[in-house]
């Protein structure tokens, strides 16, 4: 399980814990944005490190877009093509391709019914520090 909340107004922080499987972790974060957003949905523990990012995402429930890029010693620049979601239905935007995670029932296994974006509703930018601590 994932618990998160941030708050940005100018400058900003925000954390997240997260355990699954029994492996836990911690991450902070501070940085510049507007914005924020509360969440628990289903995540399971991030590695140990630092990184910096710049993201944005919008959206409720089952409706969301996104994007973000970052820099990690481990992993260097990284950047994700934006994506909308919407019931289940994902659009990567930078392919075109369209995936659904429905199930035969319809939408059992949709973001919003305990996928990425259930419970959660916010806006939020940010370009933050992050430090993570897996225990």
């Amino acid at each position: 399980m994932r618990v998160s909340a941030s708050l940005y107004v100018g400058f900003g922080a925000g954390g997240e814990t997260c355990c699954k499987n029994g492996t836990c972790s911690y991450c902070g974060e501070a940085g510049i944005g507007l914005g924020g957003g509360a969440g628990v949905n289903n995540g399971g523990a991030k590695e140990s490190g630092a990184d910096v990012s710049g993201s944005y995402e919008v959206g409720c429930g089952p409706v969301s877009a996104d994007n973000a890029c970052g820099y990690s010693p481990k992993c260097g620049w990284t950047c994700k093509a934006p994506e909308i979601k919407a019931f289940g239905a994902k659009l990567n935007t930078e392919t075109g391709e369209v995936s659904n995670n429905l199930s035969p029932f319809g939408v059992a296994n949709a973001s919003g019914f305990g996928g990425k974006n259930s419970g959660k509703c916010g806006l939020s930018g940010k370009i933050a520090l992050r430090n993570c601590e897996q225990f």
